[in-house]
């Protein structure tokens, strides 16, 4: 296997980083002990001390990627606390008794010939071992606070694109072209009720997609109230043609959702489905809990999917946002499928879990 010139940049600013890093805490003892032995009048080599902490310290330049690897291996996660605490524990452990064999040996070394020096040391050895596990525990928790920030970093962003994406398609030319042209024909067939009630309703759709925006996730209510808006519009242009379906149990509608979630599954409906047909269709909303997990499914008319066809390869910027934000937000405990049902339907199931206003 051949490793580019890049990776192997790569991994030595990583070493010298993680060289530099472990170097402070050398400085830093070091200085206090200079500060220490000039107070007290006493000699002090600087150099021979600052070499036997570099031993003591860069023991962790090894171990840091590893225990950043096991935090990451184990996250810590509700339902699995106590195995990871035992995990992380026998995992401390180990990096306690690696660096307690080094030091003994760099301490064999240092006092050679001077028994009860080398007797002393044993006597501060446990202290250094609570040190091991305080630098594995801070590891570890540096570790899971920066890839939390990362991983919100990456949701806000996303959010932001979803925002956007729900933003640019109720104003995009051809959606604006068709609502405009039908609040047309009903001014010219005299039904200016029902034009204004079309105005009203494009108006409430734009201010939604610009309101509570920073909420990475939000009852089902509210994300249903967002999806009728949308819908409303839809079923004036289309009028007779479409007809809208829900089967909404009671019990999902204080269930945490994504932010968004419902609109792009909703404008593959109207895309793929009912825009496609020359006759009615309709689209169904179901949502219903099974056990700890929390299923949406949106159901259209339509010409079926293509054999062959597959979310990955085919689907549009909206749906693969949708997916990549359930991955974000629940890991591998989140899906979105689409497939064929029966009489010519395509359903967008979405299952993740059950989380509580």
């Amino acid at each position: 296997m051949q490793v580019s010139p890049f990776s192997l940049v790569r991994a030595g600013i990583y070493i010298a980083a993680l060289l530099a890093f472990w170097s402070i805490p050398c400085l830093m003892i070091v200085s206090q002990l200079l500060m220490d032995a000039k107070l007290m009048g006493k000699p002090f080599n600087a150099v021979s001390a600052f070499g036997g902490q570099l031993l003591r310290w860069w023991i962790w330049v090894p171990l840091t990627p590893t225990v950043v690897y096991l935090a990451r291996r184990w996250p810590f996660e509700v339902g699995v606390l106590r195995r990871r605490l035992a995990q992380h524990g026998a995992s401390a452990l180990l990096a306690a008794v690696i660096a307690a064999g080094a030091w003994t040996v760099q301490a064999a070394w240092n006092y050679a010939g001077e028994e009860r020096k080398y007797l002393n040391y044993f006597l501060f050895l446990p202290v250094s071992i609570n040190w091991t596990f305080a630098t594995y525990t801070a590891i570890v928790a540096s570790t899971v606070a920066l890839d939390s920030f990362r991983q919100r970093a990456v949701l806000r962003r996303q959010l932001s694109e979803s925002r956007l994406l729900a933003l640019s398609r109720q104003i995009q030319p051809h959606f604006l072209f068709n609502t405009l042209h039908t609040i047309a024909g009903l001014v010219r067939v005299e039904r200016g009720a029902d034009a204004v009630e079309m105005i009203a309703k494009l108006s409430d759709m734009l201010r939604d997609s610009l309101s509570d925006g920073q909420a990475q996730e939000v009852p089902l209510r509210k994300e249903l109230i967002s999806a009728d808006l949308y819908l409303s519009v839809q079923q004036i242009r289309f009028s007779d043609r479409l007809e809208i379906r829900r089967e909404v149990a009671p019990e999902t509608l204080e269930a945490m959702v994504p932010n968004f979630l419902l609109q792009p599954l909703l404008e593959n409906a109207i895309s793929h489905g009912i825009g496609a047909r020359s006759g009615a269709g309709v689209i169904e909303i179901r949502t219903l809990r099974a056990e700890e997990m929390l299923s949406i499914r949106v159901s259209n008319s339509g010409p079926p999917l293509a054999g062959g066809w597959r979310l990955k390869k085919e689907s549009r910027v909206g749906l693969r946002n949708t997916c990549e934000r359930l991955k974000q937000l629940y890991g591998g405990k989140a899906s979105l499928m689409l497939e064929n049902g029966p009489d010519d339907t395509v359903t967008a199931s979405i299952t993740l879990p059950w989380r509580d206003a």
